[in-house]
């Protein structure tokens, strides 16, 4: 950015009020990855929730900033190890196509808030845990998402509706059997 050179910017999760106005002349938003891609310019600053194709990385040099924009609804059976909720995050996340490094926190329906995989799981990653009363979780608004399976995942699943009260994010999976996680 302090040399002049044309630095290509795509922008699709976190705040946008880091923008700078006017912005500087070298400074190209650009409204798609495509776009960017096309035109090439030497440098690239990528704002995004999403993984990227190794090739991106090797097109342009590129900045990756991964701003915390992601909630993942997490439920689980009782006494579900810490290492098996992390294994249903991470494949639910990559199936998605979304960044760990993006999730801002963890929710989940009040019962779990003992429970001890979910707990020492969400330490590890050092995210926050937000519980959600039933009540809370009942008042949301019925919609569907999309599960590992195909089958559609309906809004009773408290995980689903917890993870809509804590944050709206952009992809939803729900996993069986022990771990189930809405992103």
């Amino acid at each position: 950015m302090v040399n002049g050179e044309p630095i290509g910017v795509f922008q699709e999760a976190g705040s946008q009020r880091w923008w700078p106005d006017p912005a500087p002349q070298n400074l190209i938003r650009f409204e798609s990855m495509a776009d960017l891609v096309a035109t090439r310019p030497q440098a690239a600053l990528l704002i995004t929730h999403h993984l990227l194709p190794s090739e991106m990385a090797q097109a342009i040099p590129s900045l990756i900033y991964r701003p915390p924009c992601l909630a993942v609804g997490i439920g689980c059976n009782r006494n579900t190890p810490a290492v098996e909720i992390e294994e249903a995050v991470e494949n639910a996340l990559n199936e998605a196509g979304l960044a760990a490094a993006c999730v801002a926190c963890l929710a989940s329906i009040d019962d779990k808030c003992t429970e001890a995989g979910l707990l020492e799981f969400a330490q590890a990653r050092d995210w926050p845990v937000r519980f959600y009363s039933h009540e809370q979780i009942a008042a949301i608004e019925s919609v569907s998402a999309p599960s590992h399976n195909g089958r559609s995942a309906r809004s009773a699943c408290p995980a689903w509706r917890s993870r809509l009260l804590c944050w709206r994010a952009t992809a939803v999976r729900c996993c069986w059997p022990s771990a189930s996680m809405a992103t």
